[in-house]
Formats: C-alpha cells, structure tokens, sequence
C-alpha cells in the first residue's frame, strides 16, 4: 500500500478560493481584482478581497504559494539584505556637481532618500526600527531624547 501524500494549503482550498488565491498571484496580490476574477461582484470585491485575506487557510496558501515562488527564484533573506546592502552603498556614493559649462563647482550629492529607505527596510527586518521621542519643556525651547529603543528602566 502506498501512502498518501499529504495535501498542500492549496489543494485544501474549495474550488472558488482556488481560483481567488491564483487570481491573487495573476493579479500582483491585488486582493480586489482577485476577488472579481473569481467570481465575487465588483460591488463587493474591494471588501471580499480583504475578507478572503483575513482566513487562515487562504493565507496559508498564499504563504505556500510564496514560499514556491521565493524558492525558484533562489531568493532568500541573505540574498534581500545583501541586495538591499549594494543598494545602499551605490546611495551613498558621492557624486560630483557640475556647472552648466561642465566645470566642477566643488559640491557632491548622494541619493539619501535611496540610502535611508534602504537602512529603514534592514533595521525594520532587524526589528531596530522601534524608537521612542520624549519630549521636554525647557524654557522657550524644546528638548528631544531620541533613543533608539524604549528603556524599561524608565517605565
């Protein structure tokens, strides 16, 4: 006898979640469109999308789906962080302004947005994104303490 391989998160799935779940892919994970391409009303799709989202077994699938797709294209973690690292460094790089004459003016610019999307993205997966802002009155001035995680020492 041989034994029956267990199902996937997919294959559990009824036929219409079936649908919503490949729709969900087809369509960029847009939840709306997907509810429509299975079949769900345009009038309702934008809240059963999102309804669709919210059960256990539909996020399951996706996950799985994702994990798949991740997988083929052998990208994992290590390979986001190093990407997002190239990104940052290329960022960062300094590059020289010039007048309309084509002569250096001697000031350089960088892209920081790029560069600080990029530290938020890390620190964010690093879980260093937490921050906490006090405020105190001083004066006529204001005073900020900026630190980079809550301390409990002061709760």
């Amino acid at each position: 006898m041989g034994k029956n391989k267990e199902q996937t998160a997919y294959e559990k799935l009824s036929p219409k979640w079936r649908l919503f779940v490949d729709a969900y892919f087809n369509c960029k994970r847009n939840a709306t469109k997907a509810a429509i391409e299975a079949g769900y009303s345009e009038r309702n799709a934008r809240q059963q999308g999102s309804l669709m989202l919210t059960y256990a077994d539909i996020t399951a699938a996706v996950d799985e789906r994702s994990a798949e797709i991740a997988k083929k294209a052998e990208i994992d973690i290590a390979w986001v962080l190093k990407k997002q690292v190239e990104v940052i460094d290329r960022c960062m790089q300094h590059e020289a302004v010039y007048d309309n004459e084509g002569e250096l003016i001697g000031e350089y610019k960088f892209d920081s947005s790029g560069a600080n999307t990029g530290i938020k993205t890390i620190a964010k997966y690093l879980g260093m994104d937490k921050s906490t802002v006090d405020v105190v009155a001083a004066g006529m001035g204001l005073v900020l303490h900026l630190t980079g995680k809550p301390d409990e020492a002061d709760d």
